[in-house]
């Protein structure tokens, strides 16, 4: 029975052992990096599950009747499915259940072989059994790989949406992210937070173009549908599996201070940090970026008008960061200094 949504890796059982079956479904669950989406003990009906999952572990019987079938299937069209063979005994030369196709594909390295003594062995301490955490280790890299490609279109795709420059996505980001540096170091270098960042506007993509690019006031019925876009981003992104920090900043980008923003009217310590420093941030680089309906305003104006908004829409102690990031960035760059006393 296949479960919705595997969150991490996706995993796929093929052996007729229940107790077997059982047994390291309950290690995979306890371990937290994987989900198994579906089981059989019939190997025609692995290999159908494999094809229609394509998991990114696929661990099956070694018998030579069930083993090598699935092994030669899985390298002509699995081909980034990690195979997980079970067998009697860990030794190749002496497990006669294991057939010619999976012995060479072991020797050659594209499996990993796991004894029934090694899943003993894990259930004693309550851990993953060797031979599977190594599998994972693969999958891990090719599923990160994949799902990054992917961000990296959606941003994309949301910023072609609004007709903004690449360069504006980074820039919004490293700003946040020097923002964050100064107040908790992790949150900055959480590769999550980055995520959640790149990804702030993706639920633009669900919005109609009369509403996003319309170049008059949105009536209360635009408006209403264009503050539903931080919802849509998270349920976008949800496949991903991304992190409950980068979920945040997509949702929680547009709350203010004072409890006025949305989609959930969050206030003060309510709203998340990165979020908080994301919401400065992008409030900056929009007044000094241009725009196909006005021109960048100065930075110096930008700060000004940031500030008096500190307390209101921005967290006044997430301003004074911004502040002190741009003036230094400012000063360094271009010898200047700007007057905030006013």
């Amino acid at each position: 029975m296949t479960k919705h949504q595997p969150v991490n890796l996706s995993v796929v059982i093929g052996d007729p052992r229940p107790r077997v079956v059982e047994t390291l479904s309950r290690l995979i669950d306890n371990d937290g990096n994987a989900d198994v989406v579906a089981t059989s003990a019939d190997p025609t009906q692995t290999a159908t599950l494999a094809r229609q999952v394509r998991p990114d572990v696929l661990i099956i019987d070694g018998e030579e009747g069930f083993g090598d079938p699935i092994v030669s299937f899985s390298r002509t069209f699995l081909p980034e499915t990690r195979v997980v063979v079970l067998t009697e005994d860990i030794r190749l030369e002496e497990s006669g259940g294991l057939g010619v196709e999976a012995q060479l594909a072991a020797i050659s390295g594209d499996l990993w072989i796991m004894s029934l003594s090694d899943i003993d062995e894990a259930v004693r301490r309550n851990a993953l059994p060797s031979a599977l955490a190594n599998a994972y280790v693969p999958a891990m890299r090719q599923k990160r790989h994949r799902d990054l490609a992917t961000i990296e279109a959606l941003a994309g795709a949301a910023d072609l949406r609004e007709s903004k420059a690449c360069g504006n996505l980074r820039r919004v980001t490293d700003l946040a992210l020097s923002c964050l540096e100064r107040v908790d170091n992790s949150l900055a270098a959480s590769e999550e937070v980055r995520l959640g960042c790149v990804l702030h506007d993706v639920g633009k993509l669900g919005i109609p173009d009369a509403i996003l690019h319309k170049p008059g006031k949105l009536s209360s019925y635009e408006w209403l549908v264009m503050r539903r876009h931080p919802e849509i981003g998270v349920d976008l992104v949800e496949p991903i599996g991304l992190g409950p920090s980068a979920k945040e900043i997509i949702l929680h980008h547009h709350e203010h201070w004072d409890g006025s923003g949305y989609p959930n009217g969050l206030a003060g310590q309510e709203i998340p940090i990165p979020a908080r420093a994301f919401s400065v941030a992008d409030a900056y680089d929009a007044m000094t970026s241009d725009r196909p309906y006005r021109r960048a305003m100065s930075r110096g104006d930008a700060l000004q008008i940031i500030k008096s908004r500190a307390g209101r829409i921005f967290d006044e102690d997430m301003v004074d960061v911004l502040m002190s990031v741009v003036t230094i960035d400012l000063a360094e760059s271009e010898d200047v200094l700007i007057d905030l006393t006013g």
